[in-house]
């Protein structure tokens, strides 16, 4: 069936042989047929995953982007309705700063969630994937990933869970957990006997032990990552090392301090940690802030006022008090919600679409505003945002420079353009009628 882009809560997208309900927030896997397409098959991940809908081409079409754990990047573009596996490749750097050239179905890691903005003010949306980052004993490389291996190794029909990380000291792969650890849950690793006997087996010749010879899955890149559209491929770039300190979970797009540029905000931290592993705690939440290059500077405490402690998980940005600047709402797992209300001097021009009956918000649209220097950078209309929340559909854009019009993709693709009205606080924009 086709999508209508004006028509979003409830329709279904087919991919390969499952298919996916949009709920106004994510997809959701609906049924699977019984026959297995491979070309899909890393979607049948059982480790969670997070998705997006964002307008990747300009075609006003969104694509479906996927972040997994233990897994990769997955785009599928939008045929008007179709979905279709998007092969791309992604440039990045190695640890050596090196460029290397990989298909983004390789650029794998523990994502855990996934936002769009325009960071570099093209006009195309780019992608920022939160992940575990690297204060941590876990390393990966996406030359020496981590291995997840998934069968039933202590009893049949049974689910269980091996870590694999590269030694380079000893040059192969070793177990994150300990012997004590798996002999107590593992018996085929009781005869083993010792942890010096444990210390000398390769992760071939333990999985040989268990008798499996499963695919494992992969994680090659435990950094929060941004991913610049360039429209045949990506450039990935880490963050920079404050996004890196601590676990992402929520991650923000909008103009904070009104300069112009979208910034980014992180919310951080996981405490569940295992009883001999610290808690990742040493994130307070961060406000990134965007420079219009796809370059990102870490704002202090200091400066920002935003200083949370706790698990951070959900985080909304939105004018909450109506005065025309973005405010930050963040919650915390098992403590108080915090909300902090933006006390910079700048006003933002705020954007408010009205659609159809059926898309009343009209999610999916793409809107820019021009300024007397030129063109400034795209946001969308989204029905989802950050960790299991939702941003304000309202637009909010930074002034660096005089407004003089609203540039408007609606979804489908027709555009239109608006004259900034300096006397109206909100820019209200009508959908046009669509031409069936």
């Amino acid at each position: 069936m086709a999508l209508d882009p004006g028509t979003i809560q409830g329709e279904e997208a087919q991919v390969g042989n499952k298919t996916y309900v949009w709920d106004g927030i994510k997809w959701n896997l609906q049924t699977v047929t019984p026959s297995v397409d491979t070309e899909h098959v890393q979607l049948s991940n059982p480790i969670t995953f997070r998705s997006g809908r964002v307008n990747l081409d300009a075609d006003g079409y969104p694509e479906l982007v996927i972040s997994q754990e233990w897994g990769p990047i997955c785009i599928f573009k939008n045929e008007q309705g179709k979905l279709q596996r998007r092969k791309t490749t992604v440039h990045l750097q190695n640890e050596n700063k090196q460029e290397i050239i990989l298909p983004l179905d390789k650029l794998t890691g523990w994502w855990r969630g996934v936002a769009s903005g325009d960071f570099n003010e093209d006009g195309l949306m780019d992608l920022v994937i939160a992940n575990w980052g690297r204060n941590d004993a876990y390393a990966a490389t996406p030359e020496k990933p981590l291995l997840l291996h998934g069968g039933p190794f202590a009893r049949p029909g049974g689910t269980d869970l091996l870590e694999w990380m590269f030694d380079p000291d000893l040059n192969h792969y070793v177990s994150v957990r300990p012997y004590s650890d798996l002999r107590e849950h593992l018996p085929s690793l009781r005869p083993i006997g010792s942890h010096a006997a444990f210390g000398k087996h390769t992760m071939m010749t333990l999985l040989q032990l268990l008798k499996t010879d499963v695919v494992p899955w992969e994680a090659g890149n435990l950094e929060t990552t941004i991913l610049l559209n360039h429209s045949t491929h990506w450039v990935a770039a880490s963050l920079p090392l404050e996004a890196q300190w601590a676990p992402v979970f929520s991650v923000n797009v909008g103009d904070i301090n009104g300069d112009g540029h979208q910034d980014v905000f992180l919310s951080q931290n996981f405490f569940a940690t295992r009883p001999y592993w610290p808690r990742l705690d040493a994130g307070q939440g961060l406000w990134l802030k965007g420079n219009g290059t796809g370059v990102f500077t870490p704002a202090t405490a200091s400066e920002t006022g935003i200083r949370v402690l706790g698990e951070q998980r959900s985080s909304i940005l939105g004018d909450v008090n109506q005065d025309g600047k973005i405010d930050l709402v963040v919650s915390q797992n098992a403590l108080e919600t915090r909300m902090f209300l933006n006390q910079g001097q700048e006003e933002c021009v705020a954007v408010s679409l009205k659609g159809s009956r059926k898309n009343p918000r009209v999610v999916g649209a793409t809107v820019r505003l021009e300024t007397s220097t030129g063109m400034g950078p795209a946001l969308e209309v989204q029905a989802g945002s950050g960790y299991f929340s939702q941003n304000s559909q309202q637009l909010l854009f930074g002034q660096s420079a005089t407004p003089k019009a609203i540039h408007v993709r609606w979804p489908g693709g027709k555009e239109s353009q608006h004259p900034y009205d300096a006397s109206s606080k909100v820019q209200f924009i009508k959908m046009p009628p669509r031409e069936d």
